[in-house]
């Protein structure tokens, strides 16, 4: 039987309604959906992108627009993207704060920006499975993908925010130290290249924030090390002394068959002195030691995984000092230098062991 023209002037509407108009009312979004704790970078999909904002509990955010696989999305102080189908929404109700006793939800020094630093890519890199480090202003921030570390380089103080690295009992060898100090010359040409003997009759030593005997494995591990944008200024009293130990500590516990997760960095302030073509000198170095299980993820820490924290002055003083004594939490290493850690680490686990002062190991 031939249908009628009503019955196909019905299907054809029909037919249109789905192809057209559903597809762009599923786009649309409302101001009462609200986004769960974590955003990512808009080019940095998936797990492994960059947090760029953080939700206090009771705080909302509103979906702001939907854009091909993204969800842009707006809090009061910083508007960041969601990925289709990663991150969920939920209703018009307040985040639940974590669970966890005593617990105060993160402070004000989360990364307010979905700006990603220039420079290389460091997404899916070993050394920054826990997180990458960010902080509200990526303008001072150039990332460097080096084979055996990973960094943060800040173009205006000649220096490394932070190097992370990770350290496992396979990079512990018998490759003697290179003392090869070089200029890193992967940097572009509008940052001033470093050279060794801008060090020269400073006072202070070339320090390394990845040490080279944490890259004894073999010759390129050690030498990469010795490149100057993994160099900060330290007085040999620090470098030599409470700083020293903890390196020595953390390859101990990467000799015991331990993974440990590891960024190192310096402390500024606004009066920083200078070296040579305008190197700065950091009042303090920082360390966080994050140790796990081999082949461990940010899913499997708890709040019982040991987690180490140090702020050393870089003054004269250090000599004769154990590191022991400048163990602080993860919280105040991010109150001193503006930078998230570790925020690949679930929430209401992060929220724990980033309030937690270490007692000092045995």
């Amino acid at each position: 039987m031939v249908p009628s023209r009503r019955i196909l002037r019905t299907l054809v509407a029909t037919l249109a309604f789905l192809f057209f108009v559903a597809p762009a009312l599923a786009d649309q979004v409302t101001p009462s959906e609200r986004v769960k704790t974590r955003l990512r970078a808009k080019d940095q999909p998936g797990p492994e992108g960059n947090v760029v904002g953080y939700l206090k509990p009771g705080e909302k955010a509103d979906l702001l627009r939907t854009t091909g696989a993204w969800r842009e999305v707006k809090a009061a102080t910083w508007t960041g993207y969601v990925p289709s189908g990663y991150t969920t929404v939920i209703p018009d109700e307040p985040t639940p704060a974590p669970t966890a006793a005593t617990v105060q939800p993160k402070p004000a020094t989360q990364p307010t920006t979905s700006k990603i630093p220039a420079g290389d890519s460091i997404v899916g890199s070993v050394h920054v499975t826990l997180g990458i480090p960010l902080d509200n202003d990526p303008s001072d921030d150039y990332l460097l993908n080096r084979q055996y570390w990973v960094a943060s380089y800040n173009p205006k103080r000649l220096v490394p925010n932070w190097v992370a690295w990770r350290l496992v009992p396979s990079d512990l060898g018998n490759q003697a130290r290179s003392n090869s100090f070089a200029p890193d010359k992967n940097l572009p040409s509008t940052i001033t290249i470093v050279q060794p003997k801008d060090y020269a009759k400073s006072g202070y030593d070339k320090g390394h924030m990845c040490p080279s005997a944490d890259r004894t494995s073999a010759l390129p591990a050690n030498t990469e090390t010795f490149l100057m944008t993994n160099m900060q200024p330290q007085l040999h009293s620090l470098n030599a002394g409470p700083w020293k130990s903890l390196e020595t500590y953390e390859r101990g516990l990467a000799a015991s068959g331990k993974q440990v997760e590891i960024v190192a960095g310096g402390v500024f302030t606004n009066s920083t002195a200078t070296i040579g073509p305008g190197i700065a000198v950091p009042t303090a170095n920082f360390k966080i030691l994050v140790v796990q299980e081999p082949g461990q993820t940010a899913s499997d820490v708890t709040t019982s995984t040991p987690v180490y924290a140090v702020i050393m002055p870089n003054k004269a003083e250090s000599a004769g000092t154990k590191w022991t004594q400048f163990l602080v939490s993860v919280d105040e290493v991010e109150r001193q230098t503006g930078y998230d850690f570790l925020s690949e680490i679930p929430d209401d686990v992060e929220n724990v062991i980033e309030a937690r002062v270490a007692n000092a190991p045995e």
